[in-house]
């Protein structure tokens, strides 16, 4: 799963710091400062050239995706969006699976197709030929941004009166587990799904990771942090 936001359940705060050296030459150093709720931090990276790169993280105590409708309700998920207008659309690349009623599901016994399965795909795959088992399902099989080329997704934000200069930052997260996944297995009164849950639940910020961060006009900056 891959999600614009992806939230983290931290018990505590915490923050360290981090320097890579080879023999007497600093190649990188990263800090970061994390709570119940939040991730920030930065990282500079001096090869094969220089970077330096901050990054901002808002987290569920939970794991939750904060803005995904199936997180928040099983028998609901958030669509494949052209457009982004309003906080609560969150881009979520994944797939959700229908049972023979045609409600959403977790379970891959009662499975029987997809609601939606806009996962990036891959270099060289063509979603008009592809066969049913790994097509394209839902709103991003006719969106023409989304192929194998990667997904072109529009921003449309109200800024109000405010005067601006404004400076745009998106960020990528992955998540090998999704909260609904883990969660729906808490109804099961046995071992086995317990001991995975509460496994799921002591990760904190283990259950994802950023991929990518961008800003524009770059660089990022640290205002107002």
């Amino acid at each position: 799963m891959f999600a614009l936001l992806l939230t983290l359940a931290v018990a505590v705060q915490d923050s360290g710091a981090f320097i890579t050296r080879l023999g007497n030459d600093t190649l990188a150093m990263e800090r970061y400062t994390r709570t119940a709720t939040q991730l920030r931090g930065e990282y500079v990276i001096r090869t094969p050239r220089s970077l330096h790169r901050i990054y901002s993280f808002d987290l569920n105590p939970d794991g939750s995706i904060q803005g995904n409708d199936n997180d928040a309700d099983p028998a609901r998920f958030e669509p494949h969006y052209t457009q982004i207008r309003s906080s609560d659309q969150v881009q979520i690349y994944e797939s959700i699976l229908r049972d023979s009623a045609g409600a959403v599901t977790t379970g891959l016994i009662s499975t029987v197709g997809y609601l939606k399965d806009n996962r990036l795909l891959p270099h060289g795959f063509d979603k008009s030929t592809a066969e049913a088992d790994v097509a394209v399902h839902g709103e991003a099989a006719n969106d023409p941004a989304f192929g194998a080329q990667g997904h072109r997704i529009r921003y449309s934000v109200d800024v109000g009166s405010a005067p601006g200069p404004f400076q745009v930052e998106a960020e990528l997260w992955y998540q090998p587990i999704g909260f609904r996944w883990a969660s729906n297995l808490k109804r099961y009164d046995a071992p086995e799904p317990q001991r995975f849950n509460s496994y799921y639940d002591s990760m904190g910020g283990a259950t994802a990771a950023l991929l990518a961060r961008s800003c524009a006009p770059a660089p990022c900056q640290a205002a107002g942090r």
